[in-house]
């Protein structure tokens, strides 16, 4: 029906961002052609980023990871659309569909250019947020793809450090595999073994010793 109006002529259908939204969310890929096809000033809005404003800050990408869809992600991605990009919530594609546990959508989307290492504007780092979500799998593929064992918030943390806050010994037992810096700093000069003590993960302290 959606693509009867589209080609209709005499109904001029305007297609907005919210048209766009709802063809993503509807996780109709074909659709979606449709509407780049049909709508010329598409692609001129990407490259001068105004398309970005009018979808506030990258929506569609956004709305696009959680359904883990990876042919509407290779469409926006070949429109101009960074894999990179923040969304609304200041976090990459990669970060979301971390928290999503999307894991077997996180090598399509490394494959297409996405940062292990890209921090969110919240100072998290993906193998980070997959600590966080404690889910071992994901923080495997990100190190096995390149993820910086030794990569430091604007604090000076770890890694390993919020893996040995966390009590979670499988994370740190990746990481120190990984040449995670069991010595390593912070800006208070904490380490994950003092981090560990700190926090009372005993099993931890006793690994880490």
């Amino acid at each position: 029906m959606l693509n009867n109006l589209i080609y209709n002529e005499k109904k001029k259908l305007v297609i907005n961002k919210g048209l766009y939204e709802a063809v993503i969310t509807c996780n109709d890929s074909e659709l979606l052609n449709t509407l780049f096809l049909y709508d010329t000033n598409f692609d001129s809005a990407v490259k001068q980023k105004s398309i970005v404003n009018e979808v506030s800050g990258y929506r569609l990408l956004s709305n696009a990871v959680p359904l883990a869809n990876y042919e509407i992600l290779q469409l926006l991605n070949k429109k101009g659309f960074s894999i990179n990009e923040y969304n609304d919530n200041g976090i990459t594609p990669l970060i979301q569909a971390i928290y999503f546990n999307k894991i077997n959508f996180i090598p399509f989307l490394i494959k297409n250019g996405a940062d292990v290492n890209k921090k969110s504007k919240k100072d998290e780092f993906p193998i980070v947020s997959a600590i966080k979500k404690r889910n071992i799998k994901i923080l495997n593929l990100l190190l096995k793809n390149g993820a910086n064992p030794n990569q430091k918030d604007s604090k000076g943390n770890t890694a390993l450090m919020y893996a040995s806050q966390f009590g979670i010994i499988a994370a740190a037992k990746i990481l120190i595999d990984n040449n995670a810096d069991i010595n390593a700093q912070n800006e208070q000069g904490l380490t994950a073994l003092i981090i560990s003590l700190i926090s009372n993960r005993t099993a931890l302290i006793k690994y880490l010793l």
